[in-house]
């Protein structure tokens, strides 16, 4: 979907209003961690039931995906700062 596309690649900065509710987005999130893929959502719409819609599961995923960008970045800044290492 393109708020999905938005949310992953940073141009929409407040999308928590699409985010499934707190408690919901931690059981997606969960699903996804413990099967360690974040493309598929066959798997996460399966092992969580069938509970969650297919849109909230792609939204979750989204969120993740955007996190995980944050972080990667966060890491490569800090790993620039580093004090270059003497032989």
């Amino acid at each position: 979907t393109h708020i999905e596309w938005l949310i992953e690649s940073g141009e929409l900065d407040n999308y928590c209003m699409y985010l499934p509710a707190d408690a919901e987005l931690d059981r997606i999130t969960r699903a996804f961690e413990d099967l360690g893929d974040d493309k598929r959502m066959k798997p996460v719409y399966d092992v969580l039931g069938g509970e969650f819609s297919y849109s909230k599961i792609r939204l979750a995923r989204a969120h993740l995906r955007r996190q995980a960008t944050i972080q990667s970045a966060k890491a490569s800044e800090s790993s620039r700062d580093l004090p270059a290492r003497r032989s």
